[in-house]
């Protein structure tokens, strides 16, 4: 008997430190818990504000994107009208110019047409019949130019 207090007593012993250690264990177990539940709130927590973060870039990129689209479409709109006050400038000296060229062609035309080249012949053989030998030295100093302007140089 003396022998089967001894094992109750280890026995006893041994509970006691088992108890201790679960009790240990039960508080490491608290302990780990409390630091999950902090380390998953700052999670959390760091999850909502990078996403909030996130939602204020892309509201900031938006109205970025929105400027930059509405100085392009006022950008196009400037242009389209410079380019519109270009052609109607351009068209306008256009049509004066042609109105010009086509004055100065019905001026050419009418002379032509007026021009009598053989009422003119026939007034040159006068002035030659009663010049002539004014009308031969012209043509003497006309030929001896035509040759000289005409002739190889070098």
């Amino acid at each position: 008997m003396a022998e089967m207090k001894t094992d109750s007593a280890e026995s006893t012993k041994d509970l006691g430190a088992v108890k201790k250690a679960l009790d240990a264990a039960q508080v490491a177990l608290d302990s780990a818990r409390s630091s999950l539940d902090e380390a998953s709130g700052g999670a959390k927590s760091m999850k909502r504000r990078l996403a909030e973060r996130a939602d204020e870039l892309l509201d900031q990129a938006k109205t970025h994107l929105n400027e930059a689209r509405e100085a392009m479409v006022d950008l196009a709109a400037k242009g389209r009208e410079q380019a519109e006050a270009l052609y109607a400038a351009t068209s306008e000296q256009y049509s004066e110019l042609v109105d010009r060229a086509r004055g100065i062609r019905d001026r050419a035309r009418d002379a032509v047409a007026d021009f009598d080249l053989e009422r003119r012949r026939d007034d040159l053989f006068d002035v030659v019949r009663k010049n002539p030998a004014k009308s031969a030295l012209i043509a003497l100093g006309v030929g001896f130019l035509g040759g000289y302007l005409s002739r190889k140089r070098g």
